[in-house]
């Protein structure tokens, strides 16, 4: 057998092959997502019946159709809201790509590996977990909670639209997110 390509070895470096170009066009849809929630207001879910709210690319908010003026320190405060929910936006985006870079390959080898278990199905959920769970993404969760708090100090109204608590933060730091 040595020396020989089995029908199986070849039809997973031809699946491998095939997806290559399907793992480029992800990446680069994923990094175009990136940079279009930069580029357009950042939508907050309130409860039901609440209408959505909308943070501008310069920290000014909007709540269904309409405008809600702030001072400079709520703008400050709704702006750095905004950055830090982007960051926890673009560590999962990052993440997201690089798992994608890497998980399809991984995912055939183990597939090869294990020989018809669930073994590849098994990586590819570890590595989601670890994705998730990552200090970068943890840290960034607790920056956006930190600026939640800050926000809705300056802007009470919103209240209803914030999500992140600080059990959230603990669940990510203790693997249970």
């Amino acid at each position: 057998m040595q020396g020989r390509v089995t029908p199986r070895v070849l039809g997973m470096m031809l699946v491998a092959l095939s997806l290559t170009g399907c793992m480029s066009n992800a990446r680069r849809e994923i990094e175009a997502d990136r940079v279009k929630a930069h580029a357009e207001p950042l939508d907050l879910n309130g409860p039901k019946g609440e209408p959505v709210a909308h943070i501008g690319t310069d920290g000014s908010l909007v709540v269904g159709d309409q405008a809600v003026a702030l001072d400079a320190a709520q703008r400050a405060a709704t702006l750095a809201y905004r950055e830090a929910a982007l960051k926890v936006v673009d560590v999962s985006m990052i993440g997201a790509e690089k798992y994608v870079r890497t998980a399809v390959p991984r995912f055939l080898f183990d597939s090869m590996l294990h020989m018809g278990t669930d073994g590849g199905a098994r990586s590819m959920d570890k590595g989601v977990g670890k994705m998730v769970r990552s200090p970068r993404f943890c840290d960034a969760l607790a920056t956006m909670r930190q600026k939640q708090g800050a926000m809705v100090a300056e802007v009470p109204r919103l209240l209803a639209y914030t999500h992140v608590k600080a059990a959230d933060i603990e669940d990510c730091r203790g693997g249970r997110r």
